[in-house]
């Protein structure tokens, strides 16, 4: 893969600005013909990565057929998006939102919330939580990689953003049909649900719409409010093609396209909430380096068909951004020892225990949210892993956090769980495929008859059975003095029949479902440029932005993207209104 300079392409960009806006070209729709920017060659079908990073030549103004002024222009109605415009149209102040998406066909992304302290939760009995305690594990999670303004304002007022969001927008026949946690309160008990493991705290709170009632039909609720304020304007089927500055590099608007048409938007401020570049190869090849660097023979860099094409991105970094030098992705750094999440018995459980290709233990398997759990195996060979369980794996799985990747312990998953080691055992040495390809489950009355089932050297299904002793001892002394494992999650392998899973060709890494990160942003959220001062009246909010999950995405409540996008694109609006005011003191 061919590496271009990011110096190179500062420079290049910088100059191909400055240039433009010494000739008038970005301070408005210009009368003037503009000179030819280069473009990516389009009929190439694999671009050279980087090449987003070359402006996009500005439209001749014999082609804007419009142009229309706003006080303030927001691109993207994602959650941060439409949070932002809802919040400044109800400030009094005139906004315009544009959307890529035609109305008819207009769709949301996830539908779950993670909040704390929201009005409609508490109501429903889940707990209060401590914003400062909140904050905290947050910032231990992240390496205190998290924006400590945008963190807190998340911790503080994820609640009240939520509530304001969607359960004020839906009737309480709606809200019924929703989970106030992680799993939906039915009639199974979950006594040994997890709130912490060792330093990582975790949270049942999130409003997930997993009934009749969808986020889509709460986004369109939204642009219900936005209009009624008689101070916001939702304008679909338009995508921004790029931003406007004036001589002073002060963003003042963009051109946009609708249908045919190129549209002029002039505004004293905008808010570029246009989601992650996932579907956009060029972008994920140059800004996911470490991520390819990572990646090992069947891994395939891909998104879930969940994101966006980095417009947003792009357009703020010509403007002048900076970006973020480690994205953020949602999974994509993830292995999901076992297969790929989402698959009934895929996932390697943190209940057993572990062991690489050697027979070796290598890892704390219950370390924390799986993302953190599974980093070790970015940096080892993924050509094979095993897992070994006895008989109380059912019992075990119980034990379970509230986060991203884990199995809710109902009656009917421990049910399959326990038909599948039924299987395993009744099949002897031929084994059994579990749901996933790559997974393999063997089972037997004893360790040694285990092990002698696998496709291994002597010396491999020794290091098993020295590995296991070692493990067990550990657990009678209570302390895991090898990998630090939570003592009370330590469960010993010694009542038969046992089970080893064997994973072979992991490849599970590239896989993502969205990016989540990118232009760099203050407290305010406001985008940062060069010596990180602020493009004067640009603002990013949502996944376009940084500084809210650090190296890579996790979960100390479920629905923690979308419940922070709806809250730091209220904050957005909040920062807009005062920058307006600021500028007219």
């Amino acid at each position: 893969m061919t590496k271009i300079s990011r110096r190179d392409f500062i420079k290049g960009t910088l100059a191909t600005t400055a240039s433009l806006a010494a000739a008038g070209l970005l301070s408005g729709c210009s009368t003037q013909e503009p000179t030819a920017t280069p473009t990516p060659d389009s009929s190439s079908t694999t671009p050279s990565a980087g090449s987003w990073r070359i402006p996009m030549a500005p439209v001749a103004q014999s082609e804007i057929a419009e142009t229309v002024e706003t006080t303030v222009l927001v691109i993207g109605s994602g959650h941060a998006g439409i949070a932002a415009v809802r919040q400044v149209a109800e400030s009094g102040v005139d906004v315009i939102l544009i959307e890529n998406q035609d109305a008819d066909i207009y769709q949301a992304m996830g539908n779950a919330a993670g909040c704390i302290n929201s009005q409609y939760l508490l109501n429903k009995g889940v707990e209060a939580v401590d914003p400062v305690d909140f904050y905290n594990n947050w910032q231990i999670n992240t390496n205190n990689g998290g924006q400590p303004d945008l963190v807190m304002k998340y911790a503080q007022h994820s609640g009240e953003a939520c509530d304001w969001f969607i359960t004020e927008l839906a009737s309480e026949e709606e809200m019924a049909t929703t989970s106030t946690q992680y799993w939906p309160l039915n009639e199974n008990n979950r006594e040994h649900m997890l709130g912490q493991i060792g330093v990582h705290k975790f949270w049942s709170s999130s409003i997930d719409l997993y009934g009749d009632l969808k986020m889509t039909d709460i986004h369109k609720r939204n642009h219900a409010k936005i209009e009624e304020s008689g101070h916001g304007q939702v304008i679909f089927n338009t995508k921004a093609q790029y931003l406007l500055q004036d001589e002073s590099g002060k963003t003042t608007g963009c051109v946009a396209k609708n249908g045919d048409r190129y549209v002029c938007y002039k505004a004293k401020a905008v808010v570029l909430a246009t989601g992650g570049f996932g579907s956009n190869d060029d972008m994920m090849q140059d800004l996911l380096a470490d991520l390819i660097d990572e990646m090992q023979e069947g891994d395939q860099l891909s998104n879930m068909r969940m994101d966006r094409d980095g417009s947003g991105i792009a357009m703020g970094y010509w403007a002048g951004g900076k970006l973020e030098h480690t994205i953020a992705t949602m999974d994509g750094r993830t292995p999901w020892i076992g297969g790929k999440p989402g698959l009934a018995l895929s996932i390697g459980h943190p209940q057993g225990m572990w062991m690489n290709a050697k027979g070796k233990r290598f890892m704390n398997e219950y370390w924390g949210p799986i993302e953190f759990r599974n980093k070790p195996v970015l940096h080892m060979n993924r050509d094979r892993f095993y897992a070994v369980y006895d008989s109380q794996l059912p019992e075990h799985l119980k034990y379970v956090a509230p986060n991203h990747g884990t199995k809710d312990p109902t009656d009917a998953f421990l049910s399959n769980v326990q038909k599948a080691m039924d299987e395993a055992v009744q099949a002897g040495s031929a084994g059994v495929q579990v749901e996933d390809p790559t997974s393999f489950w063997y089972g037997a009355e004893s360790l040694e008859e285990l092990v002698s089932f696998i496709d291994a050297d002597e010396k491999v299904k020794q290091n098993i059975l020295t590995s296991i002793e070692r493990y067990n001892a550990l657990c009678k002394e209570g302390k895991d003095q090898d990998y630090g494992r939570e003592p009370s999650l330590m469960f010993p392998i010694e009542q038969g029949p046992f089970f080893l899973q064997v994973i072979d060709h992991d490849s599970s890494i590239g896989n993502l479902m969205c990016t989540m990160g990118g232009l760099i942003v203050d407290g305010d959220q406001k985008v940062l440029g060069d010596q990180f001062n602020p493009v004067p009246g640009l603002f990013a909010t949502g996944n376009c932005s940084g500084g809210r999950f650090g190296e890579d995405y996790f979960t100390p409540l479920f629905g923690a993207s979308i419940g922070m996008c709806i809250t730091l694109g209220r904050e957005c609006g909040k920062s807009v209104v005062d920058y307006l005011n600021e500028e007219a003191i």
